[in-house]
């Protein structure tokens, strides 16, 4: 159950950011150093190359045991870049990648990897999940937006994506309605934002101050009303005995439906 709902958590924060249609993953990396106001040193630049990265590897990672009838994964692709890299050798080029997916899964994976890496867009994660057996879909809810997202880095809580208001990509949030971060482990932090923010109403107001390239500032900002998409994921019950088989190479559970609360 946790590897199926960590499939919907980075699909749930890689599609709550609207850039993924402007930015591609490649470029998420390429361009790091532009993020933060040029400070670089985050999650990306205007995607976050972590998620983003994740469901990449997902994606390839079921293609080729689709493509191989189950003989080939990205294991085998993470071997060849090892065998580039191992007994100190200077290590695989800048396409060493997509020639590793070629190298294990024929020609097809070269303008995949084209498509998927170096083009902005929406990953296929739903049709590549259907291919081992497994659906994910998603509704509209109601939620009360604060404006912006953020995401842990390894300072603590950082502004990742922004709306409205005057907080900024990158900024890192050192205190939540009063309550300083500093000192809070990973967990900790999550807990205080969620409890900002869980059972907020539209209209309620939200304080939080904000490292930002060194200087200091505080940011007010008012829940609004809005949507965003909660996903789950489940098995197929009519999955074929070929879609079961990729299944049992690639995950196997027995939870008929492994539900998602944000």
């Amino acid at each position: 159950a946790f590897f199926l709902n960590q499939i919907v958590r980075n699909v749930q924060r890689t599609r709550s950011n609207d850039a993924r249609f402007e930015i591609s993953p490649y470029d998420s990396s390429y361009k790091v150093a532009d993020a933060n106001s040029g400070r670089g040193n985050s999650q990306g630049f205007r995607v976050n190359y972590y998620n983003t990265g994740w469901l990449l590897g997902l994606c390839f990672d079921i293609e080729l045991r689709a493509k191989t009838q189950g003989k080939k994964s990205l294991d085998d692709v993470m071997m060849v870049l090892w065998n580039e890299c191992r007994d100190n050798k200077p290590g695989f080029p800048e396409e060493g990648i997509r020639r590793a997916l070629i190298k294990v899964g024929g020609a097809s994976f070269g303008p995949l990897y084209d498509t998927w890496v170096l083009k902005p867009g929406e990953l296929p994660v739903e049709d590549q999940l259907k291919k081992v057996g497994v659906f994910m879909g998603d509704k509209d809810v109601d939620f009360s937006d604060p404006g912006f997202d953020v995401g842990l880095s390894n300072r603590g809580l950082r502004v990742s994506s922004v709306r409205t208001g005057d907080l900024r990509e990158g900024d890192l949030i050192t205190s939540i309605n009063g309550t300083a971060l500093a000192g809070m482990s990973p967990a900790q932090t999550i807990a205080e934002w969620n409890k900002a923010t869980a059972n907020a109403k539209p209209g309620d107001r939200l304080e939080v101050k904000y490292d930002r390239l060194g200087t200091e500032g505080t940011a007010l900002s008012a829940f609004v009303a809005g949507k965003k998409k909660v996903f789950s994921i489940e098995t197929m019950g009519n999955a074929s005995p070929a879609q079961v088989k990729l299944r049992a190479g690639w995950y196997w559970s027995s939870a008929k439906k492994i539900p998602y609360t944000p």
